[in-house]
Order: structure tokens, then C-alpha cells, then sequence
């Protein structure tokens, strides 16, 4: 079998210059699987990702993916396994973006809940699961992006409307009220707890703890 041809990865800038590069040779057997790992770091939040081939042929690839080097809450350390889930949101742009859009009282936009309860076990590995447990407080994690971005009057209808009259369903009679508590986020009144264990003894972190601690959720 003849040596593969490199594959090189670079990053461009919006003027076209190169900001890193790389590259590296992987074998592919015939009907089987490679895995390879390209690893670059860049201090860019305005770059494309571009991949090229050493010689002709057709390369097929199953993900590829950026890591960026502040993630959630512009943390300086990258990504942690216990809040590591997909897609990656690769910069701040792109998460204000994101809310600006899900704030902007667009009905195109609605709330929809994904929740992936993987035990710390499958988060605290070489190959951690992506997903988070964000069931018990979706609402407030909602709540408190609208809060900040002084659109709390569009919160109903990205929460409970929206979805309802895109798929053509009423929306649903039972109502809550949400109220935010002292400015700083103390406590509502009952502890918070940051993980639960499953009745096997599995531990899972639980999304959203601080944005919980601002809000008060009560039933109608």
C-alpha cells in the first residue's frame, strides 16, 4: 500500500491569511474505520476552517471538530467534560447571536429541551458523552438569558407559544409563575443541589444550579 497523501488543516482568517497550520499522514485501510486527531491552537474568533487533500482522490469524513478555548460562560480553561455537549457554540459571537435571535420575539423561534443525563462515569472520560442534564431547570437557565437581555416580555411565547403554533397544537392550559429573587442570585429559600445519584449510585451534574438559585418557580 502506497503512504497516504498528508492532509493539512488551516485556519483562514476573513482576508484569506493563514493563522495556523498542520499537517499530518493517516493510513485508511480498505472498509475500515481511522480515527485521527489534528491538534492547533489559534487565537481567532473570525476564521473558517479549511482542509486539503496532499493529492487527488475523495476523503469522506464522519465529524470534524473545533475546540474553542472559551466556551461556556467565556471560561479561560476551555470546556468541562460535565457541561460538554452539541454543537459547540465556538465564540461569543456566535452565543450572542444565538440569544439575540431566541430574544428577538420572532415567533420562527421556540424553547426545546434536550436533556441528556449521562452519569459523571461517561463524562469524565478520554471520550466523554456529549449531553447535559438540564431538566430541572430549564426555565430559569431560560429565564435568566432573557432577564439579561431585558426581553422577559418575549419569554412566554419563546417558551410556551411558539412551538405550540408552528406544529399546529394548542398551547397548554396549566400556567406557573417564575419570579427572580434578590438581585445577585442568593437562595430561594431551599438548597440547590449540584448532582443527584440515580438509584444505582451513578452521580449526574445538573445544569443551570446558579441560574436556579435566581429564580423561584411555583405552580398556578
Amino acid at each position: 500500500m502506497k503512504p497516504p497523501a498528508p492532509m493539512l488543516a488551516l485556519a483562514l482568517a476573513a482576508a484569506g491569511c493563514a493563522t495556523g497550520g498542520a499537517t499530518n499522514a493517516v493510513r485508511v485501510p480498505t472498509s475500515l474505520e481511522a480515527r485521527a486527531v489534528q491538534s492547533r491552537e489559534f487565537e481567532t474568533t473570525d476564521a473558517r476552517l479549511v482542509l486539503r487533500a496532499g493529492a487527488p482522490g475523495t476523503v469522506w469524513f464522519d465529524m470534524v471538530s473545533l475546540f474553542p478555548v472559551a466556551t461556556w460562560k467565556d471560561r479561560p480553561n476551555g470546556l468541562r467534560p460535565d457541561l460538554y455537549c452539541k454543537p459547540i457554540i465556538n465564540s461569543a459571537d456566535d452565543r450572542e447571536a444565538l440569544v439575540a435571535a431566541a430574544t428577538s420575539g420572532s415567533p420562527d423561534w421556540f424553547l426545546g429541551t434536550d436533556s441528556a443525563p449521562h452519569p459523571t462515569t461517561h463524562k469524565y472520560t478520554d471520550r466523554a458523552k456529549p449531553g447535559i442534564f438540564n431538566a430541572p431547570f430549564a426555565l430559569p437557565v431560560v429565564a435568566e438569558v432573557f432577564h439579561r437581555a431585558g426581553a422577559l416580555s418575549h419569554l412566554e411565547a419563546f417558551v410556551s407559544l411558539n412551538g405550540c403554533g408552528h406544529y399546529g397544537y394548542p398551547p397548554s392550559g396549566e400556567k406557573l409563575r417564575l419570579t427572580r429573587v434578590a438581585e445577585g442570585c442568593g437562595s430561594t429559600g431551599e438548597p440547590i443541589p449540584d448532582s443527584v445519584v440515580t438509584a444505582d449510585g451513578q452521580q449526574v451534574i445538573i445544569f443551570g444550579v446558579d441560574e436556579a438559585r435566581c429564580w423561584r418557580v411555583e405552580w398556578l
